[in-house]
């Protein structure tokens, strides 16, 4: 077998105690965090910058002789002293019939923009965080949930008693697209809707949507963890409460972060992201019409 260039090996040595560190569920939060800011790189590529960079927000490379990639295609050059962040690319090499194929990957370096300086870059519009639920949320996300547009079909939103729910705040029915929600006070209303959101754009369970029963613990994780990331901008504080059911839920199938292996933990963190950024966007448009 083909030895790993001495770089590579090491990353993926310092990868791996990162994401064992992870099994602590403090330190699972805090990276859900970080992961949410930088969605567009991979798990791996995150992990390392964060690795590196805890407080990084904007990251690229330092860019291309001709100016027309990374900080230097916005006006911006990378401060004297800086150290790199070192991150994996892919490499890839030319076919006979003009085609490409990956031939593997290599170390490139990345640099954050507190690393940088220049022309100033257009800010993300950051949205101004409650300090409590908006009166009037659920509503608007019930109704934005019940809109059709590209890529989304409508989910019916239906409040419902303890008589009819049980010792359940909420339960998803993927086939007959409808949640339930337990009437209580608004925050948690909103906050169960987040949740059952969470499962509903889980690309496991719309790639398998019979599967739940069988990895309920791990299905749990991503909606709570979805949940938590969004409840910010909802102006709820969670906190309290994901710990709590994390834990339950970790009780319930034997110490779920140590009973799952590392690369169930790059899993994992790859359906969060991928359904908190849906998430994320339904939150936003329901609040753009409070």
């Amino acid at each position: 077998m083909k030895e790993l260039p001495v770089k590579i090996e090491e990353r993926l040595k310092e990868l791996e105690v990162r994401v064992t560190d992870l099994k602590q569920s403090g330190r699972w939060r805090s990276w859900l965090k970080f992961s949410a800011r930088l969605h567009r790189y991979s798990f791996t590529n995150s992990m390392l910058i964060h690795l590196c960079h805890p407080g990084a927000t904007v990251v690229m490379g330092y860019g291309a002789k001709d100016g027309t990639t990374g900080w230097k295609s916005v006006g911006r050059q990378v401060i004297k002293g800086s150290r790199g962040i070192p991150i994996f690319a892919p490499r890839f090499k030319k076919e006979d019939d003009g085609g490409t194929e990956l031939a593997g990957f290599h170390v490139v370096h990345v640099f954050d923009v507190s690393q940088t300086e220049g022309d100033p870059i257009p800010d993300e519009p950051e949205w101004p965080t409650p300090t409590v639920c908006p009166p009037g949320l659920f509503e608007k996300l019930r109704a934005t949930c019940n809109t059709t547009f590209e890529g989304y079909s409508g989910l019916s939103i239906w409040s419902k008693g303890p008589d009819e729910l049980g010792e359940a705040r909420g339960c998803l029915r993927r086939k007959e697209q409808e949640i339930f929600v337990l009437e209580a006070d608004e925050p948690q209303m909103v906050a169960t809707v987040l949740h059952e959101l969470g499962h509903w754009f889980d690309p496991f369970l719309q790639e398998n949507p019979t599967a739940y029963g069988k990895h309920r613990a791990d299905c749990e994780l991503v909606a709570e963890s979805v949940m938590w990331l969004a409840s910010e901008k909802a102006g709820i504080d969670s906190d309290d409460e994901v710990e709590h059911y994390l834990a339950s839920w970790s009780d319930q199938d034997d110490e779920l972060f140590s009973r799952i292996g590392d690369s169930e933990i790059l899993e994992l963190s790859q359906r969060i992201q991928k359904s908190f950024i849906q998430v994320d966007g339904m939150l936003t448009r329901a609040m753009e019409t409070l």
